[in-house]
C-alpha cells in the first residue's frame, strides 16, 4: 500500500539495498517489479526487431527497384516504424 511505504531509507550500496528490501518484503520483495521490467525489455526487442527487419527488407531490393529507398530515408522510415 502506498501509505505504508517508508521513504526515509537510503541505500549507500547495492548490498545494503538488497538487505533493506529483504527485511521489508522478504524473498518476494526482491522480485517486485520484475514483471514490468520484462514487459519493457520485450517491447524494446519488438521495436528493434521491426527496425532491423525493415532495413533488411529494404537492402534486399535490387538497386534499380522503384521500392528501394536510399539509406538515409530507409533509416528514417525504419526508426518511425520501430517507434510505433
Amino acid at each position: 500500500m502506498p501509505s505504508e511505504i517508508d521513504h526515509s531509507c537510503s541505500f549507500p550500496c547495492g548490498q545494503d539495498c538488497a538487505k533493506q528490501v529483504y527485511r521489508a518484503g522478504g524473498i518476494p520483495g526482491l522480485w517486485h517489479g520484475l514483471g514490468g521490467t520484462l514487459l519493457f525489455r520485450t517491447n524494446m526487442g519488438v521495436m528493434y526487431g521491426s527496425y532491423e527487419g525493415f532495413l533488411r527488407i529494404n537492402r534486399s531490393f535490387a538497386a534499380d527497384s522503384p521500392y528501394k529507398l536510399n539509406d538515409s530515408t530507409a533509416i528514417f522510415v525504419a526508426g518511425g516504424l520501430g517507434a510505433r
